[in-house]
């Protein structure tokens, strides 16, 4: 793949996101880094977000150090108004349907890494967390468990456990 692809799938996720999506740690940006070089990464960088090699290094530093996670800058998700919250939850809503349907029906095809589909989960996650009356009960979030009558889980993993307790 050339470094337009990568390009292209950083530019999306920026779409998204915004800078608070952006990581030269992103397997597109090192894919572009591999191929281009480290500079004009961050030249690619600057120009989508205006953050420079040092603004990186310092964001994720202190990503890690508040909030505890190293995956996006949470900090602006509590300050945002909750129309924009709304807003955003159900753009990130929309954007990992589309990548979850894309990776199970043309695998060829998929546009994104699954690191970049996991960021944008924990992101909604986040989302959810900060305004738990805006869920969508349909929500990405929520489709892999359910309530079983003994825990959470998968229906399958329930299954298998209710049918070894039959055996045992």
């Amino acid at each position: 793949m050339n470094i337009d692809f990568w390009k292209h799938s950083i530019t999306q996720i920026h779409e998204s996101a915004g800078n608070i999506g952006i990581s030269p740690n992103l397997i597109s940006a090192r894919c572009i880094a591999e191929k281009g070089g480290e500079d004009a990464l961050y030249r690619f960088l600057f120009e989508l977000t205006g953050l420079t090699k040092e603004d990186f290094k310092t964001r994720s530093i202190e990503n890690v150090e508040n909030s505890g996670n190293s995956y996006s800058d949470t900090s602006n998700f509590s300050s945002m108004n909750r129309s924009d919250a709304k807003r955003k939850m159900k753009e990130l809503q929309e954007f990992l349907t589309y990548h979850e349907k894309l990776y199970y029906t043309d695998p060829e095809n998929v546009e994104i890494t699954d690191y970049e589909y996991d960021m944008k989960m924990k992101e909604l996650e986040e989302f959810e967390k900060l305004h738990p009356d805006f869920i969508d009960n349909n929500s990405v979030t929520n489709r892999v468990g359910f309530e079983g009558d003994k825990s959470v889980g998968s229906e399958t993993q329930n299954n298998f456990d209710s049918n070894l307790e039959r055996f045992f």
